[in-house]
């Protein structure tokens, strides 16, 4: 907490675009061991932290054991209709005041107290035959002839709103008109992305993207999402594991809405519902100890004085000739900017830019 303090403190003077992406050593043999779980601390070691997400990994796959393969279909999050269509019915709706009356979805639905969802409810996955359909790989393969981890990033976005909808959505109900929902689900921070082992040209193989909803607040919704190699062996290997928070607003007042609260039945659901709390209680430690709340600490101050002198302007060290032969760039130079237009095609269900869209973009 202190080295990312300070570090925000020198180095950051506006929002990062960057994903916080790490990469972390994963064992699946160490998957089913029973290590305690503990939301004390508002950051973990590394150890720890692999052990959460070695046991992350274990539960969700033992919660997707218990889905129906026939409901584990996915919500497409781009819209499926004609841009032709969206604008048409854009200009008569812009000629006709909307309707007070309630949409279909809310009057068999009470959205003030939603009933309660099983976790495993929400389950969605999709599959990637790389390994079986040479052209799908033609799609995804960078210049070194590994995958583009940019548009895997862009299907875990997705996936993440699809479970979002199908956890908010009434039993048996699509999107296939979010007009008529009454509501929209919207991505509030991609949290954490572990991978846990890269992707190159000499391990391309079938991939399996899936998620579910891990823990629920009031119109939150904590989504972990899982990405898996599926060897032609039969074995699977989760190489990334990620979390996003997602929120409902209401369609007319853009405020936030009641979501189903979470029906916890297993010992799985229980344990990992305490994962998603923790989280939580993690997060609202460290947005109360950030810069915007609370100014540097004596320790951290003193801290930022020695980078200051021994990397600061004038230091030997970030001199074009450095004594120890090692050339360092600041970061502001290293900051790119790009302007890049917005097509009818990258958009979502509710006509804005596809936010996986712009994922992608900013990681590649």
């Amino acid at each position: 907490m202190l080295a990312s303090r300070c570090s925000r403190l020198a180095f950051r003077s506006r929002r990062p675009t960057t994903l916080p992406v790490r990469v972390t050593s994963f064992s699946t043999s160490s998957c089913l061991k029973d290590v305690p779980f503990s939301p004390d601390n508002s950051s973990l070691p590394p150890l720890k932290e692999t052990i959460e997400v070695n046991r992350m990994s274990a539960l969700l796959t033992r919660i997707r054991d218990t889905t129906d393969p026939e409901y584990r279909s996915l919500n497409p999050m781009r819209s499926p209709k004609l841009w032709t269509e969206t604008l048409a019915t854009l200009r008569q709706a812009a000629n006709h005041p909307p309707s007070t009356q309630q949409t279909s979805l809310e009057t068999v639905f009470n959205y003030d107290s939603p009933p309660p969802k099983r976790m495993h409810e929400s389950y969605c996955q999709v599959d990637l035959p790389f390994r079986s359909n040479p052209l799908l790989l033609e799609k995804y393969t960078n210049a070194q002839g590994g995958i583009r981890t940019g548009k895997l990033m862009e299907h875990l976005d997705s996936i993440a709103g699809s479970v979002a909808y199908k956890h908010v959505l009434p039993p048996g109900q699509t999107i296939d008109d979010i007009s008529n929902a009454g509501f929209y689900v919207v991505t509030a921070a991609a949290d954490r992305l572990d991978m846990l082992k890269p992707l190159s040209s000499k391990n391309v193989t079938d991939l399996r993207i899936s998620g579910q909803v891990s823990y629920v607040g009031k119109s939150s919704m904590e989504v972990t999402v899982k990405m898996e190699c599926l060897e032609a062996n039969g074995n699977e290997e989760t190489i990334m594991l990620g979390r996003f928070t997602m929120v409902c607003r209401d369609a007319k007042t853009h405020q936030a809405r009641n979501v189903p609260p979470l029906l916890l039945v297993t010992p799985d659901e229980k344990a990992m519902h305490a994962m998603g709390e923790a989280h939580k209680i993690r997060k609202q430690a460290q947005k109360l100890s950030s810069l915007t709340r609370t100014s540097p600490s004596s320790t951290e101050a003193e801290l930022l004085h020695d980078v200051y002198l021994q990397y600061g302007e004038g230091s030997p060290l970030t001199s074009s000739n450095a004594p120890d032969g090692i050339e360092r760039v600041w970061m502001k130079d290293s900051k790119l900017e790009s302007v890049t237009m917005m097509y009818p095609q990258d958009r979502n269900i509710h006509s804005k830019i596809f936010g996986g869209y712009l994922m992608r973009l900013a990681y590649e």
